[in-house]
Protein backbone atom coordinates (compact mmCIF):
# COMPACT_ATOMS: atom_id res chain seq x y z
CA UNK A 1 0.00 0.00 0.00
CA UNK A 2 0.95 3.55 -1.39
CA UNK A 3 2.29 5.53 2.46
CA UNK A 4 4.52 8.13 0.98
CA UNK A 5 4.51 10.16 -2.26
CA UNK A 6 6.96 12.80 -3.46
CA UNK A 7 7.87 14.09 -6.80
CA UNK A 8 9.84 11.66 -8.62
CA UNK A 9 9.41 9.06 -5.82
CA UNK A 10 6.62 6.78 -3.79
CA UNK A 11 6.81 4.72 -0.42
CA UNK A 12 5.15 2.01 1.02
CA UNK A 13 5.92 -1.24 3.47
CA UNK A 14 8.04 -2.85 0.68
CA UNK A 15 10.14 0.12 0.62
CA UNK A 16 11.11 2.89 -2.13
CA UNK A 17 10.12 3.21 -5.38
CA UNK A 18 12.02 5.75 -7.20
CA UNK A 19 10.05 6.70 -10.72
CA UNK A 20 11.72 8.90 -14.17
CA UNK A 21 8.97 9.26 -15.76
CA UNK A 22 8.82 9.79 -19.62
CA UNK A 23 5.80 12.64 -20.24
CA UNK A 24 5.46 11.86 -23.91
CA UNK A 25 6.36 8.46 -24.12
CA UNK A 26 4.65 7.00 -20.16
CA UNK A 27 5.98 3.47 -21.64
CA UNK A 28 9.89 4.13 -21.94
CA UNK A 29 9.81 5.67 -18.16
CA UNK A 30 12.21 4.30 -16.01
CA UNK A 31 11.85 2.90 -12.19
CA UNK A 32 14.40 1.28 -9.51
CA UNK A 33 13.59 -0.01 -6.24
CA UNK A 34 15.09 0.25 -3.07
CA UNK A 35 14.78 -1.44 0.19
CA UNK A 36 17.05 -1.90 3.02
CA UNK A 37 18.75 -5.14 2.23
CA UNK A 38 18.73 -4.84 -2.35
CA UNK A 39 18.55 -1.77 -4.42
CA UNK A 40 17.49 -1.76 -8.24
CA UNK A 41 19.37 0.43 -11.23
CA UNK A 42 17.21 2.16 -13.69
CA UNK A 43 15.05 0.14 -15.10
CA UNK A 44 13.61 0.66 -18.49
CA UNK A 45 10.04 0.14 -19.73
CA UNK A 46 8.84 -3.88 -19.82
CA UNK A 47 11.66 -5.44 -17.90
CA UNK A 48 11.80 -9.64 -17.23
CA UNK A 49 14.46 -9.68 -15.37
CA UNK A 50 16.98 -7.63 -12.88
CA UNK A 51 19.87 -9.54 -10.89
CA UNK A 52 21.59 -6.68 -8.67
CA UNK A 53 24.73 -8.65 -7.43
CA UNK A 54 23.52 -9.62 -4.32
CA UNK A 55 21.81 -13.49 -5.03
CA UNK A 56 19.99 -15.10 -7.85
CA UNK A 57 17.01 -13.54 -6.97
CA UNK A 58 15.03 -11.84 -10.19
CA UNK A 59 14.09 -7.97 -8.32
CA UNK A 60 12.30 -7.17 -11.52
CA UNK A 61 8.86 -7.51 -9.24
CA UNK A 62 8.24 -10.63 -12.25
CA UNK A 63 9.71 -13.20 -9.95
CA UNK A 64 11.48 -14.96 -12.66
CA UNK A 65 12.58 -18.33 -12.15
CA UNK A 66 16.44 -18.86 -12.04
CA UNK A 67 18.57 -22.13 -12.11
CA UNK A 68 22.57 -21.71 -12.01
CA UNK A 69 24.96 -21.37 -8.66
CA UNK A 70 26.92 -18.06 -7.88
CA UNK A 71 28.94 -16.54 -5.19
CA UNK A 72 28.49 -12.89 -4.19
CA UNK A 73 30.71 -10.34 -2.81
CA UNK A 74 31.10 -6.42 -1.70
CA UNK A 75 32.64 -3.89 -4.29
CA UNK A 76 34.86 -1.78 -2.72
CA UNK A 77 33.39 -1.93 0.59
CA UNK A 78 30.27 -0.34 -0.05
CA UNK A 79 26.69 -1.68 -0.34
CA UNK A 80 27.24 -2.76 -4.04
CA UNK A 81 27.41 -6.27 -4.53
CA UNK A 82 29.11 -8.40 -7.88
CA UNK A 83 28.42 -12.00 -8.84
CA UNK A 84 30.21 -14.39 -9.80
CA UNK A 85 28.46 -17.10 -11.71
CA UNK A 86 30.30 -20.66 -10.86
CA UNK A 87 27.77 -23.07 -13.21
CA UNK A 88 25.58 -21.87 -16.27
CA UNK A 89 22.34 -19.45 -15.03
CA UNK A 90 19.42 -19.50 -16.87
CA UNK A 91 16.46 -17.75 -16.89
CA UNK A 92 13.27 -17.89 -19.21
CA UNK A 93 12.27 -14.43 -20.86
CA UNK A 94 10.34 -13.36 -24.18
CA UNK A 95 12.38 -13.39 -27.02
CA UNK A 96 13.98 -9.92 -28.79
CA UNK A 97 15.11 -8.36 -25.48
CA UNK A 98 18.36 -6.88 -24.58
CA UNK A 99 20.47 -6.64 -21.46
CA UNK A 100 22.29 -3.96 -19.82
CA UNK A 101 24.61 -3.74 -16.94
CA UNK A 102 28.22 -4.22 -15.44
CA UNK A 103 30.75 -6.82 -17.01
CA UNK A 104 34.24 -7.18 -14.49
CA UNK A 105 37.41 -7.69 -17.37
CA UNK A 106 40.61 -8.09 -15.60
CA UNK A 107 39.45 -6.38 -12.50
CA UNK A 108 38.51 -3.51 -14.47
CA UNK A 109 34.40 -2.54 -14.59
CA UNK A 110 32.47 -2.12 -17.99
CA UNK A 111 29.42 -0.71 -18.63
CA UNK A 112 27.42 -2.80 -21.12
CA UNK A 113 24.83 -1.26 -23.35
CA UNK A 114 23.21 -4.72 -25.39
CA UNK A 115 23.93 -8.53 -25.26
CA UNK A 116 26.56 -8.33 -27.87
CA UNK A 117 28.52 -5.91 -25.12
CA UNK A 118 29.05 -8.97 -23.02
CA UNK A 119 31.59 -10.57 -24.58
CA UNK A 120 29.75 -13.74 -25.17
CA UNK A 121 28.91 -14.49 -21.58
CA UNK A 122 25.21 -13.45 -21.89
CA UNK A 123 22.92 -14.86 -24.59
CA UNK A 124 19.32 -14.89 -25.60
CA UNK A 125 17.55 -17.77 -27.77
CA UNK A 126 14.32 -19.06 -28.17
CA UNK A 127 13.02 -17.66 -24.70
CA UNK A 128 15.98 -18.66 -22.94
CA UNK A 129 18.58 -15.85 -21.08
CA UNK A 130 21.87 -17.73 -20.44
CA UNK A 131 24.66 -16.61 -18.27
CA UNK A 132 27.84 -18.63 -18.61
CA UNK A 133 30.03 -19.38 -16.05
CA UNK A 134 33.20 -17.55 -15.45
CA UNK A 135 31.09 -13.82 -15.75
CA UNK A 136 31.41 -11.63 -12.79
CA UNK A 137 28.92 -8.57 -13.46
CA UNK A 138 26.47 -6.59 -11.40
CA UNK A 139 23.30 -4.71 -11.81
CA UNK A 140 22.25 -6.73 -15.21
CA UNK A 141 18.52 -6.24 -16.31
CA UNK A 142 16.77 -7.53 -19.70
CA UNK A 143 14.13 -5.87 -21.32
CA UNK A 144 11.92 -5.85 -24.47
CA UNK A 145 11.63 -2.45 -24.68
CA UNK A 146 14.34 -0.60 -27.19
CA UNK A 147 16.85 1.63 -25.47
CA UNK A 148 17.51 5.30 -26.35
CA UNK A 149 21.19 6.15 -26.13
CA UNK A 150 20.02 9.17 -23.09
CA UNK A 151 18.54 6.37 -21.17
CA UNK A 152 21.38 4.56 -21.52
CA UNK A 153 23.50 6.90 -20.03
CA UNK A 154 21.91 8.37 -17.46
CA UNK A 155 22.03 4.35 -16.02
CA UNK A 156 25.30 4.13 -16.55
CA UNK A 157 26.44 7.62 -14.59
CA UNK A 158 23.82 6.98 -11.76
CA UNK A 159 25.48 3.56 -10.88
CA UNK A 160 29.40 4.77 -11.65
CA UNK A 161 28.58 6.82 -8.39
CA UNK A 162 27.72 3.12 -6.45
CA UNK A 163 31.31 1.73 -7.23
CA UNK A 164 33.29 4.74 -5.31
CA UNK A 165 34.90 2.88 -2.05
CA UNK A 166 31.89 2.93 0.74
CA UNK A 167 29.14 4.37 -1.42
CA UNK A 168 25.82 3.52 0.13
CA UNK A 169 22.75 2.74 -1.81
CA UNK A 170 20.47 0.85 0.62
CA UNK A 171 17.65 2.18 3.09
CA UNK A 172 19.27 2.61 6.47
CA UNK A 173 18.55 0.93 9.29
CA UNK A 174 16.30 -2.12 9.61
CA UNK A 175 13.18 -1.10 8.31
CA UNK A 176 11.50 -0.94 5.06
CA UNK A 177 8.25 0.63 5.98
CA UNK A 178 8.94 4.13 4.04
CA UNK A 179 6.58 6.53 6.22
CA UNK A 180 7.07 9.85 4.73
CA UNK A 181 8.78 11.17 1.45
CA UNK A 182 9.99 14.60 0.50
CA UNK A 183 12.42 15.76 -2.03
CA UNK A 184 14.32 19.40 -2.43
CA UNK A 185 13.54 21.38 -5.59
CA UNK A 186 16.49 23.58 -4.79
CA UNK A 187 18.96 20.42 -4.62
CA UNK A 188 17.51 17.06 -6.29
CA UNK A 189 17.75 15.26 -2.96
CA UNK A 190 15.04 12.65 -1.37
CA UNK A 191 14.77 12.65 1.78
CA UNK A 192 12.68 8.90 3.28
CA UNK A 193 11.54 8.33 6.75
CA UNK A 194 11.09 4.36 7.69
CA UNK A 195 9.97 3.24 10.63
CA UNK A 196 14.31 3.08 11.78
CA UNK A 197 15.35 6.59 10.87
CA UNK A 198 16.00 8.76 7.58
CA UNK A 199 17.85 8.27 4.49
CA UNK A 200 19.30 11.02 2.36
CA UNK A 201 19.37 9.68 -1.21
CA UNK A 202 20.98 12.07 -4.49
CA UNK A 203 19.97 10.14 -7.13
CA UNK A 204 20.66 6.07 -6.61
CA UNK A 205 23.00 6.85 -3.77
CA UNK A 206 22.52 7.16 -0.44
CA UNK A 207 24.28 10.15 1.28
CA UNK A 208 23.30 10.19 4.26
CA UNK A 209 21.67 8.32 7.23
CA UNK A 210 20.23 9.30 10.85
CA UNK A 211 18.92 7.55 13.56
CA UNK A 212 18.26 8.13 17.63
CA UNK A 213 22.58 7.48 17.36
CA UNK A 214 23.68 9.82 15.06
CA UNK A 215 20.84 12.62 16.08
CA UNK A 216 21.77 12.62 19.88
CA UNK A 217 18.60 14.95 20.93
CA UNK A 218 16.01 12.38 19.54
CA UNK A 219 14.93 9.41 21.48
CA UNK A 220 12.83 7.35 18.37
CA UNK A 221 13.57 5.95 15.10
CA UNK A 222 10.01 5.72 13.96
CA UNK A 223 9.97 8.29 11.00
CA UNK A 224 6.28 10.09 11.05
CA UNK A 225 7.44 12.94 8.65
CA UNK A 226 10.48 14.44 6.91
CA UNK A 227 10.96 17.76 5.07
CA UNK A 228 14.09 19.28 3.16
CA UNK A 229 14.60 22.68 1.48
CA UNK A 230 18.11 23.71 1.19
CA UNK A 231 20.54 23.09 4.18
CA UNK A 232 17.68 22.40 6.19
CA UNK A 233 15.98 18.42 7.78
CA UNK A 234 12.98 18.52 9.43
CA UNK A 235 12.41 15.05 11.18
CA UNK A 236 9.29 14.09 13.12
CA UNK A 237 9.06 11.17 15.14
CA UNK A 238 7.22 9.60 17.03
CA UNK A 239 8.49 10.89 20.46
CA UNK A 240 10.13 14.65 19.14
CA UNK A 241 10.53 16.91 16.02
CA UNK A 242 14.06 17.60 15.09
CA UNK A 243 16.02 19.88 12.46
CA UNK A 244 19.58 19.00 11.25
CA UNK A 245 21.10 21.98 9.58
CA UNK A 246 24.05 22.15 6.82
CA UNK A 247 27.15 24.21 8.95
CA UNK A 248 26.94 27.04 6.43
CA UNK A 249 23.36 28.69 6.83
CA UNK A 250 22.12 30.55 3.51
CA UNK A 251 22.15 34.43 4.27
CA UNK A 252 25.99 33.60 5.11
CA UNK A 253 26.17 32.15 2.11
CA UNK A 254 25.46 34.60 0.34
CA UNK A 255 27.48 37.01 2.06
CA UNK A 256 30.64 34.76 2.13
CA UNK A 257 30.35 34.66 -1.93
CA UNK A 258 29.35 31.37 -1.96
CA UNK A 259 26.42 29.82 -4.34
CA UNK A 260 22.70 30.60 -2.98
CA UNK A 261 20.67 27.76 -1.95
CA UNK A 262 17.31 29.68 -2.27
CA UNK A 263 16.66 29.25 -5.43
CA UNK A 264 18.50 29.33 -8.92
CA UNK A 265 16.51 27.71 -11.37
CA UNK A 266 14.47 24.24 -12.24
CA UNK A 267 13.32 22.66 -15.32
CA UNK A 268 9.34 22.62 -15.68
CA UNK A 269 7.70 20.16 -18.69
CA UNK A 270 4.49 19.47 -20.34
CA UNK A 271 2.79 17.57 -23.63
CA UNK A 272 0.66 19.29 -26.03
CA UNK A 273 -1.42 17.58 -29.16
CA UNK A 274 -3.36 20.79 -30.39
CA UNK A 275 -2.88 24.93 -30.15
CA UNK A 276 -4.67 24.87 -26.79
CA UNK A 277 -2.00 27.00 -24.28
CA UNK A 278 -0.58 24.96 -21.61
CA UNK A 279 0.93 26.13 -18.31
CA UNK A 280 4.00 24.34 -18.10
CA UNK A 281 4.47 22.66 -14.44
CA UNK A 282 6.47 23.59 -12.13
CA UNK A 283 5.58 27.60 -11.65
CA UNK A 284 7.68 30.11 -10.29
CA UNK A 285 6.20 31.03 -6.69
CA UNK A 286 6.41 35.14 -5.74
CA UNK A 287 5.61 35.99 -2.60
CA UNK A 288 4.75 39.49 -0.82
CA UNK A 289 7.29 42.47 -0.72
CA UNK A 290 9.50 40.12 -3.52
CA UNK A 291 11.33 41.48 -6.78
CA UNK A 292 11.86 38.73 -9.34
CA UNK A 293 13.59 38.72 -12.98
CA UNK A 294 12.34 35.06 -14.73
CA UNK A 295 14.40 33.96 -17.54
CA UNK A 296 12.79 30.82 -19.38
CA UNK A 297 14.76 28.78 -22.12
CA UNK A 298 12.05 27.10 -23.95
CA UNK A 299 12.15 23.99 -26.37
CA UNK A 300 9.18 22.01 -28.27
CA UNK A 301 9.89 19.08 -29.83
CA UNK A 302 7.51 16.94 -31.88
CA UNK A 303 7.23 13.54 -30.47
CA UNK A 304 8.18 10.54 -32.96
CA UNK A 305 11.50 9.98 -35.12
CA UNK A 306 11.35 13.60 -37.27
CA UNK A 307 10.99 16.60 -35.47
CA UNK A 308 8.57 18.98 -38.22
CA UNK A 309 8.66 22.32 -35.84
CA UNK A 310 11.46 22.58 -34.04
CA UNK A 311 10.26 25.14 -31.19
CA UNK A 312 13.00 27.47 -29.41
CA UNK A 313 12.31 30.69 -27.52
CA UNK A 314 13.56 32.85 -24.87
CA UNK A 315 11.81 35.03 -22.51
CA UNK A 316 12.47 37.28 -20.15
CA UNK A 317 10.43 39.42 -17.55
CA UNK A 318 10.57 41.31 -14.14
CA UNK A 319 7.33 40.48 -11.77
CA UNK A 320 6.98 42.13 -7.94
CA UNK A 321 4.15 41.70 -5.42
CA UNK A 322 4.21 44.71 -2.87
CA UNK A 323 2.25 43.49 0.81
CA UNK A 324 -1.22 42.69 0.32
CA UNK A 325 -0.80 42.62 -3.54
CA UNK A 326 -1.03 39.97 -6.03
CA UNK A 327 1.44 39.45 -8.67
CA UNK A 328 2.36 42.65 -11.24
CA UNK A 329 4.39 42.36 -14.62
CA UNK A 330 6.74 45.52 -14.87
CA UNK A 331 6.57 46.51 -18.63
CA UNK A 332 6.03 43.30 -20.80
CA UNK A 333 7.09 40.09 -21.24
CA UNK A 334 10.44 40.35 -23.69
CA UNK A 335 11.72 38.32 -26.26
CA UNK A 336 16.26 37.71 -26.59
CA UNK A 337 17.07 36.77 -29.68
CA UNK A 338 15.18 35.32 -32.52
CA UNK A 339 12.41 32.55 -32.19
CA UNK A 340 12.40 29.49 -33.99
CA UNK A 341 9.96 27.77 -35.54
CA UNK A 342 7.74 26.28 -38.34
CA UNK A 343 4.57 26.90 -37.77
CA UNK A 344 3.81 30.17 -37.35
CA UNK A 345 0.83 29.69 -34.66
CA UNK A 346 2.80 28.16 -32.19
CA UNK A 347 4.26 30.04 -29.81
CA UNK A 348 5.58 30.84 -25.96
CA UNK A 349 5.15 33.19 -23.08
CA UNK A 350 5.56 33.58 -19.55
CA UNK A 351 2.34 34.24 -18.04
CA UNK A 352 0.53 35.15 -14.68
CA UNK A 353 -1.46 32.37 -12.93
CA UNK A 354 -2.56 33.34 -9.32
CA UNK A 355 0.65 33.45 -6.86
CA UNK A 356 2.81 32.26 -9.95
CA UNK A 357 4.03 33.18 -12.88
CA UNK A 358 4.40 30.07 -15.48
CA UNK A 359 5.88 29.23 -19.05
CA UNK A 360 3.10 29.02 -21.21
CA UNK A 361 3.30 27.46 -24.56
CA UNK A 362 0.88 27.15 -27.32
CA UNK A 363 1.34 23.69 -29.58
CA UNK A 364 0.21 22.89 -33.37
CA UNK A 365 -3.44 21.72 -34.30
CA UNK A 366 -2.54 17.24 -34.88
CA UNK A 367 0.76 17.19 -33.61
CA UNK A 368 2.30 15.54 -29.95
CA UNK A 369 4.72 17.90 -29.03
CA UNK A 370 6.60 17.25 -25.61
CA UNK A 371 8.00 20.98 -24.19
CA UNK A 372 10.82 21.70 -21.81
CA UNK A 373 11.43 25.05 -20.24
CA UNK A 374 14.70 25.69 -18.35
CA UNK A 375 14.22 28.82 -15.80
CA UNK A 376 16.83 31.10 -14.15
CA UNK A 377 15.37 33.18 -11.35
CA UNK A 378 16.43 36.18 -9.46
CA UNK A 379 14.66 37.04 -6.56
CA UNK A 380 15.28 39.70 -3.61
CA UNK A 381 12.67 40.42 -0.82
CA UNK A 382 12.71 41.24 2.77
CA UNK A 383 12.86 37.34 3.89
CA UNK A 384 16.19 36.94 1.56
CA UNK A 385 18.18 39.97 2.12
CA UNK A 386 20.08 41.57 4.74
CA UNK A 387 18.99 45.03 3.13
CA UNK A 388 15.88 45.17 4.58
Amino acid sequence: MLAALASGATGGAAGLTLVDEDVANPANGMVAYVTNGWATPWMVGAVHLCLTGDSLIDRSGRGVAITGTATFLPVNGGNLQATTVTSTTTATVPTGGTAYGWLNSGGVWRFCRSIADWSGYVTEAGGTLTIGAGLVYTRLVYTVTPLTPTQLAKIEAADRLLFDVGASMLLGGTSNAVSSLDRDPLTGRLVCGTGDGVSVFKGLRRVSYFDEVVLAATTSDTVRGVALRGGSLLIGTAAEVGVVQDAIGGKEAILAGGPRPVGAGFNARGVTTDATPLDLAPRVPIGERETVMIEARIVGRVVGAADTERLTYVRRATYYRDAGGGITLQGSVQTSGTDTEVTGAADATLAITADWVTARVTGVTGKRIRWEATFTVTRISEENSYAA
